[in-house]
Order: C-alpha cells, then sequence, then structure tokens
C-alpha cells in the first residue's frame, strides 16, 4: 500500500463531472479497488469502462490520477475496481484547489443588498443583475475568487456576487482581500481578491466538482 494508504478517503469523478465518495479498499497488481455505500442516491454509480478521475488526500498533502473502471460489484458496499491507473498529479487540498477561468460576474457592494436573504435575492435575480455591476472572474477556488473590474472597491468591503456554474445561479457574499491596480493608456481596471463568507457545504462541493472539471480540461488542451 506504498501508493494508496488503506481506508483513506478518495473521490472519484467521470468526463461529466459526476463524482462518488469512497474510501480506499485494497491496491493489488496495479489495481486500485474502492468502497461506497450502494444505496447513495445523490453520488454517480459508474459502470464499467468509464474513465474516471481519483483524488485522495493523505495530510495536507493530495494525488490525483486516471483510471478505467474495470469492474464493479455489489452487496453491502458497492466495489469499483480501478486500472490503467496513471497521469499522477500532486493536487492542494480540496478547498484551496485554485483554477484560472473566465467567467461572467454580477456584484454589488449595495448594503440593502446585503443584508437580503439569499432566497429572496434567487427569486429576484434578474432586479440582482440590473443594480449590480459587471466583472470578469480570473482565477475561481472553493473559498473565494479573483475578479477584475473597472470598479473601485476597497480592502474589506463585503459584496454579493452573483455567477453562473454550467447555467445553475451561485449567489454568495465575499469580503475583499486585497486588490490590485492596472493602468493600461488611460484605463485603470481593478483586481480583487475576495473570500467567501457565507458558503454552505454543498455549494462549496459544487464548486469543487466543477473546478476539477475545468482541471480536466485544461490537462486535455
Amino acid at each position: 500500500m506504498s501508493m494508496f494508504e488503506l481506508n483513506a478517503k478518495i473521490e472519484l469523478l467521470d468526463e461529466d463531472g459526476n463524482k462518488t465518495y469512497g474510501l480506499v479498499h485494497d491496491y493489488v497488481d496495479g489495481k486500485l479497488y474502492v468502497s461506497t455505500t450502494p444505496d447513495e442516491i445523490d453520488l454517480k454509480i459508474f459502470r464499467i469502462n468509464d474513465k474516471v478521475r481519483g483524488v485522495t488526500f493523505k495530510g495536507s498533502k493530495g494525488t490525483s490520477f486516471d483510471g478505467v473502471v474495470t469492474n464493479r460489484t455489489s452487496d453491502k458496499l458497492l466495489i469499483y475496481e480501478i486500472s490503467k491507473i496513471g497521469n499522477f498529479t500532486e493536487v492542494q487540498r480540496r478547498e484551496d484547489v485554485r483554477v484560472t477561468c473566465s467567467m461572467p460576474l454580477y456584484f454589488t457592494n449595495n448594503p440593502g443588498v446585503l443584508k437580503m436573504d439569499s432566497s429572496f435575492l434567487y427569486e429576484n435575480i434578474e432586479d440582482l443583475k440590473e443594480i449590480s455591476d459587471r466583472a470578469i472572474v480570473s482565477d475561481l477556488s472553493a473559498g473565494g475568487m479573483k475578479f477584475n473590474t473597472k470598479e473601485r472597491l476597497e480592502a474589506n468591503d463585503e459584496v454579493r456576487l452573483l455567477f453562473y456554474i454550467e447555467k445553475k445561479p451561485f449567489i454568495l457574499k465575499g469580503k475583499i482581500l486585497h486588490k490590485m491596480i492596472n493602468i493600461v493608456r488611460s484605463s485603470t481596471n481593478y483586481s480583487y481578491g475576495t473570500k467567501f463568507i457565507d458558503i454552505t457545504e454543498s455549494e462549496r462541493e459544487a464548486i469543487i466538482s466543477y473546478l476539477f472539471v475545468l482541471m480536466r480540461k485544461n490537462r486535455i488542451r
């Protein structure tokens, strides 16, 4: 078990970003066995020959790898056999994974909007867009983002953020940690490092899954 630690937590994702969680059950003759429970209806059940990306962590160090599902057995536990394992990459802890991207962002530091409940804002999303400024997200993590805009903000400002991941809206509250000023000819632009301060666990997991999809696409390119 030099490559994989027995009973270590592991996440498997297919090429579309569908995921399941499990434990390292065994590693024999170059084949990894991952156990999970067959009644987890919210998680992906993989088929034989599905290509997957695995991510497992030991302490502060993580490893991602590619593989193929070559067998699947089910009793009290659902066990996947993963073969053709390769393309090992050291990764950051899941919550720290940060990926370069480019996506539209709506944001506002309007005090009234900051006090509004997220459920109300989701119900009135078009109104939120109308009163918000525009920006471009340049990198994203489960803990925050960096975005670029012509609008001026200050460190410690709180902002409402609206962005889309695969057509699904995310409305989060963020706090500006730092800013950088970029002056090009007569135009001034600002880059803001922002921390999410009200993100739920389900929102965090959705962002993490999307980040690993982006990482896979970037490697293919």
